[in-house]
């Protein structure tokens, strides 16, 4: 089966990438038919105006996609047949634990405030502290109410198995004879390429006004870095990449932050490194209303001239890496003793900062009750082996996401 080159229409391209992201299909119901799929039969999956208007019609457009993208499959060679089961059942695997951390947290607030599924509660089951009390806990931690409570998302749940259903249907789960996946990607990166070539000419045809010409001053702010930093350094710049100015005992890192016309605070992003590269924090250098060449190019002067220390000085760490490098001695004050910042948002943080808290400590301590509730829900008690659970090894699909 050839692989197409034509490009995706550009809604088709959206809609298959947006229901990847949701869960709403799998790996096989966004890349196959990207890769072979028709372009008409897809826009005409796709435009269906009798099906675009509420959740369901759109569930069942991803339904009908996920089943063309398993026609597919199955009339590929066996080894690239097995390589895209495998990355499905992945996929699956993925959106079931994003799903467990959904229900879990709709869950948390129906039982304590409400507002998700059921209505708001007349009398909140808190305390002062947002806590649950001790009978909304009690409901909270039982594998019981857990597991009634999925009927509440019986919709997701009967999509997903649907999901599972046609995965399983295109060849035996096994790794055996399955090709390397960087083959897949290839293949994928070349239709991405053949599609990106389309565009860039599409561009060039009459009609098609040309971009604006950089400002002046933007051309002697580049001439005047250059002169400094060499034009490689200035080019490289420019696409974004980090420039390196090495001082006697340090070495500062300016990358362009937004776009090369911009000024002023935030145009540029300067990082404080050791001489041998590790990052130590970023420094917040504040030049009012200054392009963002001029920035670099003060920067470099500075550093020069041997004076790299006066921009440590003055810049605001943040986002500190290494909080007991010489580089910044004397700049941060060590917190007090016994000090922990999740206590500290529990008594002065906003209630929705401490019901954050609280609902990531109740997923992290029930992961693998939810897990298990979902996993047996979707694929039943006969499929939990192809799920395993967080922390144990590597399953048929090795280890971490796929």
């Amino acid at each position: 089966m050839k692989i197409q080159t034509e490009p995706l229409d550009d809604y088709v391209q959206y809609f298959m990438e947006a229901a990847s992201e949701c869960g709403e299909v799998t790996f096989i119901g966004s890349i196959v038919p990207t890769l072979y799929g028709d372009r008409a039969l897809l826009r005409e999956i796709v435009y269906r105006e009798d099906r675009r208007k509420t959740f369901r019609d759109r569930q069942s457009i991803a339904m009908e996609l996920e089943k063309y993208g398993v026609e597919l499959a199955k009339n590929l060679p066996p080894a690239r047949r097995k390589t895209i089961m495998i990355h499905g059942l992945g996929s699956l695997r993925y959106h079931v634990r994003m799903i467990c951390n959904h229900i879990a947290d709709w869950n948390y607030f129906d039982e304590t405030v409400g507002g998700c599924l059921d209505d708001f509660r007349r009398i909140k089951r808190i305390d002062r502290f947002r806590q649950p009390t001790p009978r909304a806990r009690r409901k909270l931690h039982s594998p019981k109410a857990i597991r009634r409570r999925l009927s509440k998302h019986d919709e997701e749940l009967h999509h997903m198995r649907r999901l599972f259903e046609l995965v399983t249907s295109i060849d035996a789960v096994s790794l055996a004879e399955a090709e390397p996946v960087e083959e897949l990607w290839e293949d994928l990166e070349r239709q991405r390429q053949a599609d990106r070539n389309r565009r860039v000419l599409a561009m060039r045809r009459p009609g098609i006004k040309p971009r604006p010409r950089q400002p002046k001053s933007t051309k002697r702010a580049a001439l005047f870095a250059a002169s400094l930093l060499g034009a490689a350094a200035v080019s490289s710049f420019a696409r974004g990449e980090e420039v390196m100015l090495p001082a006697d005992d340090l070495t500062l890192g300016v990358k362009l932050s937004r776009s090369i016309h911009s000024m002023g605070h935030g145009a540029v992003e300067v990082r404080l490194r050791e001489p041998g590269g590790d990052l130590v924090s970023h420094l917040c250098v504040y030049q009012d209303a200054t392009p963002a060449l001029d920035q670099l190019a003060s920067i470099a002067m500075h550093v020069a001239t041997g004076d790299a220390q006066h921009i440590v000085r003055t810049g605001n760490l943040y986002g500190i890496n290494k909080p007991d490098s010489p580089l910044i001695a004397g700049r941060i004050k060590p917190p007090p003793a016994g000090h922990d910042p999740q206590d500290a948002l529990q008594v002065f943080g906003s209630d929705y900062q401490r019901d954050r808290l609280l609902v990531a400590a109740y997923q992290r301590d029930m992961a693998q009750v939810y897990l298990d509730a979902v996993t047996v829900a979707v694929f039943g008690r006969d499929a939990k082996h192809l799920l395993p659970s967080v922390g144990d090894g590597p399953g048929i699909f090795g280890e971490g996401e796929t």
